[in-house]
């Protein structure tokens, strides 16, 4: 290796160990948000920055619309967060908030705008979409998560969300 590479490096890392990222070289970095079997119930769960195991999602084929894959659900959800997580830069105010989008019924992940940024459950048409997404994701997140409830009025519709500080959920 040549003296600016090492150099040039060795800032990087000074910077992002700074600004409390953990730098990455070439190499794949590990999975944050992962599905897991908790009792047989596949759920979404989020690896913390000391390790610990956080239960953010369980998906229980009750609560879910029949002819639903939980497992499969579970994976793309998983996914999903991590490419989230990947590509946000404040996670300090994310929700899970319960909508319609074109009238069809909603679980999706907000940001500070409370704008559906990323749709991870869509439900099947509902007579009343906004009610049918809140049922299941009361019924799906960790109800450790649902301290921070809300309910937003938007055009007319009564809708719940759940804020979460990821960056503090993780460890950050």
């Amino acid at each position: 290796m040549n003296i600016k590479y090492i150099f040039l490096r060795s800032l990087l890392t000074a910077i992002t160990v700074a600004w409390g990222i953990t730098p990455v070289y070439g190499q794949s970095s590990e999975t944050t948000f992962f599905c897991q079997a908790d009792e047989g119930i596949p759920t979404t769960i989020a690896k913390t920055k000391n390790g610990n195991l956080q239960p953010i999602f369980y998906w229980k084929s009750e609560a879910l619309p029949e002819g639903t894959n939980p497992q499969q659900l579970c994976n793309n959800a998983s996914q999903q967060l991590e490419n989230y997580l990947a590509s946000e830069n404040d996670l300090s105010s994310v929700s899970f908030k319960s909508t319609k989008l074109d009238k069809i019924p909603v679980i999706c992940a907000t940001g500070k705008s409370n704008e559906c940024n990323l749709v991870l459950l869509t439900l099947p048409p509902a007579d009343n979409p906004v009610d049918a997404a809140n049922v299941v994701l009361d019924s799906v997140l960790e109800p450790q998560l649902q301290a921070n409830r809300f309910i937003s009025n938007e055009r007319g519709v009564q809708s719940i969300y759940y804020k979460i500080n990821l960056w503090q959920l993780l460890g950050f």
